[in-house]
C-alpha cells in the first residue's frame, strides 16, 4: 500500500456524525491514519448545521439515524447543509439502503455509502468521492485509494497475529477479545474496541497498525499496512 497524506492536498477538517460510539471512534482513527489533518466529531444535526454555516468544515460524513429515538437527523442535516451551500461535500454512511438512499440522493447527497464489514474500505470509498470533488492535481492520490487494496505486501503485524492465533493456549485465553498490533508488537488487548483505543498510546496512533477481533476467522476492524504511513511529499 502507498502512503496517502490528505494534508498534502488541502488543510480541510472532515466532520463526522455517527450514532454508534464504537463505530464513531473507529471512523475517527481511520481518518487520522489516512492523513486527515483534523476530524470534527458531531453528536447531533445542530452540530452539523453550525459546522457548515461557520465554515469550520466543507466535508461531512453523516449517519442517518441518531440518538435513542433513531430520528433521521442525518437526512435533516444533509437537507439543511445543501440548502445553504450546495458546494459542501456531504456523504451518507449508513447500514440502511433502499428508500434511505433514494431520499439522500433526492436531497443532493454527494455519495451514499452502505456500511459493510470493512469500515476502512467504506471510508476509503467516501474519500475517493471526496477527492473527486477537488482539483485534478490530486489524481495520483485517487489512484492510490483505488489500487492499494490489490497490492499484497508482507506485513509484520499480520505475521505476529497469525503466530498468536496459532498458539492454542494464547488463543484460548484471548478468544473474542480485541487486539491492536504495531511494528510486530502487541499494543493492547481489550474486551471491546472502545477500551482498546483508550489503551493505545497517543504517540502510536499514526503508526502502521492492525486491529482485529481475536478469532480464527479474522474479523478485521482496521488495517494499516507497512507503507500506509503519513509522510510529506508522498
Amino acid at each position: 500500500m502507498l502512503g496517502i497524506n490528505l494534508s498534502n492536498i488541502t488543510a480541510f477538517p472532515i466532520a463526522v456524525m455517527e450514532n454508534d460510539p464504537e463505530d464513531s471512534q473507529t471512523i475517527e482513527y481511520i481518518l487520522t491514519d489516512l492523513g486527515c489533518p483534523e476530524v470534527i466529531m458531531l453528536t447531533k444535526k445542530e452540530d452539523a448545521y453550525d459546522a457548515a454555516k461557520s465554515g469550520n468544515s466543507k466535508y461531512f460524513i453523516l449517519d442517518i439515524h441518531m440518538g435513542e429515538s433513531r430520528n433521521q437527523e442525518g437526512l435533516d442535516a444533509l437537507e439543511e447543509i445543501k440548502s445553504n451551500d450546495s458546494s459542501i461535500f456531504v456523504a451518507m454512511l449508513s447500514g440502511y439502503n433502499g428508500n434511505h438512499k433514494r431520499m439522500a440522493n433526492k436531497l443532493r447527497a454527494d455519495h451514499f455509502q452502505s456500511k459493510t464489514d470493512n469500515r476502512r474500505k467504506d471510508i476509503k470509498n467516501i474519500l475517493y468521492r471526496m477527492l473527486d470533488s477537488l482539483d485534478n492535481k490530486i489524481m495520483s492520490f485517487k489512484d492510490q485509494l483505488l489500487d492499494d487494496e490489490d497490492i499484497v505486501i508482507p506485513d509484520p503485524n499480520i505475521d505476529k497475529y497469525s503466530t498468536l492465533i496459532n498458539d492454542n493456549d494464547w488463543f484460548s485465553k484471548h478468544y473474542g477479545k480485541y487486539i491492536a498490533i504495531s511494528e510486530g508488537q502487541i499494543l493492547a488487548i481489550a474486551n471491546d474496541t472502545q477500551d482498546l483505543f483508550k489503551l493505545i498510546d497517543k504517540d502510536k496512533i499514526l503508526k502502521p497498525k492492525f486491529i482485529s477481533k481475536i478469532a480464527r476467522e479474522q474479523d478485521l476492524i482496521d488495517f494499516v499496512g507497512p507503507f500506509d504511513i503519513i509522510e510529506n511529499g508522498d
